[in-house]
């Protein structure tokens, strides 16, 4: 019987990450499910991958869970689920209660996602518990358009959630995780895409914090099943993607040592009764001086693997946790020196604007998931090849 199993969910950067981390520790596969086949885990020989069709909904994913952890726990001491997605932590938080029957893994009360789950009621926690962020509004696409305008511009608009099921099967043109909006005229415009692609689901209207990417920050860190703070480790951007599709997601990460950011999230987690792992974006903002909280995710980011760039391996916390139970030892950061890149230094290089970050990638040991010996073929890295093309050219 194999000591523990990981089952991810999901199949993008995220999840390979997952999946090489736990190799790094047990030298054995894991257990990928999802409901589309995406290129960063094609052809990888350090995961099992099962393709469901409609995983992503309800029911299907129910009825599938069940019947793979039934079958599994006679397999596996332990199960260990990992969601790569909001979407697939959603499912699970409303499956608790099937799921924690197999699986050793915590799992986020329905309580305490229903506190932080969505920037509105996340901005009203920030709020009541003295933490900086945007001032932060809410309404349908539908509503908004019949003349209920911001009284300031520009502001951040985007969906409740980016990475919902329904979001990123809509048909909205131009579609974006993000869309900052200059005036009136490209305010109203945003909104009219949305119910022309067939989202009229609530959408957020958020105070605009300026400034440069390097102005932005992301924190992951890991709520035991005691609810303390494990791990936690910040980076900030050197260069965000530029397409449509994947604005708002990084393709360069300088590790940074900021143990206040990093206290002011582990301690916000510890507050709220939180466990698993999560995944905060934060924008510092010039004006006040002040970090400013945009948004928490029920799970790891998708650049996540920066952790590992920065000394430590973020699945090791769960590791410990569940499986090896060890005891808690205080909260340890992940801050050694270093850049994590999702693209070839040479790819990343030639799209920098900024000089002093080109050098950074230019002259840094930089770390990627991807780059891992014990999975290498032809055929993977044809695919490799192809991801870097078409998160370029966006064909």
């Amino acid at each position: 019987m194999r000591r523990f199993l990981p089952i991810i969910l999901g199949s993008d950067e995220n999840a390979y990450g997952c999946a090489r981390m736990f190799y790094e520790i047990s030298g054995e596969r894991s257990l990928l499910l999802c409901s589309r086949a995406l290129l960063p885990c094609d052809n990888s020989g350090i995961l099992t991958r099962r393709v469901i069709k409609d995983f992503d909904t309800g029911p299907v994913f129910e009825n599938v869970m069940n019947s793979v952890l039934s079958s599994l726990k006679n397999e596996s001491e332990k199960l260990l689920i990992i969601p790569c997605s909001d979407y697939y932590a959603e499912l699970v938080v409303n499956n608790s209660e099937k799921i924690s029957k197999y699986a050793a893994s915590p799992i986020l009360s329905k309580e305490v996602y229903g506190k932080i789950c969505g920037k509105i009621k996340f901005a009203a926690l920030c709020a009541e518990m003295g933490i900086p962020h945007p001032e932060t509004k809410a309404a349908l696409p539908s509503a908004l358009v019949s003349g209920i305008y911001p009284d300031k511009y520009p502001v951040v608009v985007k969906p409740m959630n980016s990475n919902s099921s329904e979001y990123l099967k809509s048909n909205i043109p131009g579609k974006k995780k993000v869309y900052i909006c200059e005036n009136q005229q490209s305010y109203r415009k945003t909104l009219e895409n949305f119910l022309i692609g067939g989202y009229n689901r609530p959408v957020v209207v958020q105070e605009y914090i300026g400034g440069k990417e390097k102005n932005s920050r992301v924190v992951n860190a890991y709520c035991d099943s005691e609810g303390r703070v494990r791990l936690v480790g910040a980076a900030r951007p050197l260069l965000e993607y530029k397409t449509d599709a994947d604005l708002g997601n990084y393709a360069a990460l300088k590790i940074i040592k900021d143990r206040d950011l990093c206290d002011t999230a582990a301690d916000f987690l510890e507050r709220i009764g939180y466990v698993g792992y999560a995944n905060f974006d934060i924008r510092y903002d010039e004006k006040s001086g002040k970090n400013m909280f945009l948004e928490l995710n029920p799970r790891q980011g998708r650049s996540s693997y920066y952790i590992h760039t920065a000394g430590e391996n973020l699945m090791r916390a769960i590791y410990d946790d569940v499986v090896q139970k060890k005891p808690y030892e205080g909260r340890r950061y992940a801050e050694k020196s270093g850049v994590w890149i999702n693209e070839p230094k040479a790819v990343l290089e030639k799209n920098m604007t900024d000089a002093d970050d080109e050098n950074t990638v230019r002259s840094s040991k930089t770390d990627t998931a991807f780059r891992l010996e014990g999975d290498f073929s032809i055929q993977r890295a044809v695919t490799l090849l192809k991801r870097y093309v078409v998160s370029i050219t966006g064909k």
